[in-house]
C-alpha cells in the first residue's frame, strides 16, 4: 500500500530587480528573463570595519559599463 501525504512549499520568486546606482527597474522578457546585471552579494568578515555585515547590490549592464571605467585595474 502506498500512502501519501500533501505537501506544501514555499518558494521565493523574483517581482522585480532594481539597478542600486541608477534606480532603474530591470526589464524581464517574455519568457519571466530579466535583462543581465551585475549581482554582488558581500558577507564583510571580521578584520573589517563592517564585521558581520551583510551587502547586497544589483548593478545594471549600462551603470556597470560606467563604474568599470573608474577601476584603475580592469577586469
Amino acid at each position: 500500500m502506498i500512502k501519501t501525504e500533501k505537501r506544501t512549499y514555499e518558494t521565493n520568486t523574483v517581482s522585480e530587480i532594481v539597478c542600486n546606482v541608477c534606480e532603474r527597474k530591470l526589464e524581464a522578457n517574455e519568457h519571466g528573463y530579466y535583462e543581465d546585471f551585475v549581482h554582488i552579494d558581500k558577507l564583510w568578515g571580521y578584520t573589517s570595519e563592517n564585521d558581520g555585515k551583510e551587502e547586497t547590490v544589483d548593478i545594471c549592464e549600462k551603470c556597470w559599463k560606467k563604474l568599470k571605467k573608474t577601476f584603475k585595474i580592469k577586469p
